[in-house]
């Protein structure tokens, strides 16, 4: 939200009266760099943020820019939606990489907190292998799942 922020108040400052790439490039290093830095716990929020901030950053920039002056609904939906339109495609594809980072920093704080977790509890050599390199990691905890669905007793009522 700062770095989106600092985006609008240098369009601001400009007198150009319309959003730039220089917000463009704020909002996106501000979200990839979100999700790049926020704790494991906030990650959720950090993930589905970047559609929220446009959605409030582009009507408020033209409510902004033009004086708070809105002569209808028309006049709303066309000068608000328009502005939208036109940054979906940075919305999508930005959107679409910070999932993909937050996926991907979700599977490792998994695979790593399982890691701890079994290292605690025995000292197997399965432990030891997915500390010896990420993609062993990656194969042994697909095994374990797999070896957990195949010898699992099936449910039986009474």
């Amino acid at each position: 939200v700062t770095a989106t922020a600092i985006g609008f108040a240098f369009d601001a400052g400009s007198g150009d009266r319309e959003l730039s790439s220089v917000f463009g490039f704020c909002y996106s290093v501000g979200c990839l760099l979100a999700v790049l830095v926020v704790q494991q716990a906030g990650l959720f929020t950090a993930v589905i943020q970047p559609p929220l901030i446009l959605f409030v950053a582009v009507p408020g920039s033209y409510f902004l820019f033009h004086g708070g002056q809105l002569a209808g609904v028309k006049d709303l939906a066309i000068n608000c939606g328009y502005p939208l339109i036109e940054r979906f495609p940075l919305m999508l594809f930005l959107s679409a990489a910070v999932l993909l980072i937050g996926l991907g920093r979700w599977y490792v704080g998994l695979t790593s907190h399982r890691g701890a977790d079994s290292a605690e509890a025995s000292d197997s050599g399965a432990a030891k292998t997915a500390k010896a390199s990420p993609a062993t990691a990656i194969v042994s905890s697909v095994t374990a799942k797999l070896s957990g669905l195949v010898l699992r007793k099936p449910a039986t009522t009474t």
